[in-house]
């Protein structure tokens, strides 16, 4: 329908719009070409950025991995020294440190006392709560935790 509302072209006109098409066609292939090879540019940059990025994350995720271990390796060092002092009166002694070292003087052991508290809150029937001793001398440690529970 709409090439009945054009005019006829004569040969001569026919030619030059066949020229241009044919030169139409080149520029477009040109420009689309042009546009393919940016875009490869770009993707390949992109991948390359992303298998970069895959590799630190791999080298990033062992390293987490093997401080985790690390951590976990002193953390559990740190504890060896600790033990915990069950049945001691909350009202006999002054302060925790010298119920701490009344234990250590009762079994002829010195307790190198890095900190040491009650844990719980105080109860209602009076019943003393446990004493948590943090001390970073594990043979010490290892003597009152071996030594009769009296």
């Amino acid at each position: 329908m709409a090439d009945a509302q054009l005019p006829k072209l004569n040969a001569s006109e026919s030619r030059i719009v066949a020229a241009l098409e044919i030169r139409l066609a080149a520029i477009l292939d040109d420009r689309i070409t042009k546009l393919e090879d940016i875009l490869e540019k770009r993707v390949t940059a992109i991948e390359t950025t992303i298998n970069n990025l895959q590799k630190e994350n791999n080298i990033l995720t062992e390293s987490v991995r093997a401080l985790e271990s690390k951590f976990l390796k002193l953390e559990s060092n740190s504890r060896k020294g600790n033990f915990i002092i069950k049945g001691l009166p909350e009202d006999k002694y002054k302060t925790i440190q010298e119920a701490v070292a009344a234990v250590g003087q009762a079994i002829d052991v010195h307790v190198d006392v890095q900190s040491c508290f009650r844990l719980g809150k105080p109860r209602n029937d009076n019943s003393p709560r446990p004493i948590l001793v943090k001390s970073t001398d594990t043979c010490a440690s290892n003597i009152l935790r071996s030594a009769p529970k009296n």
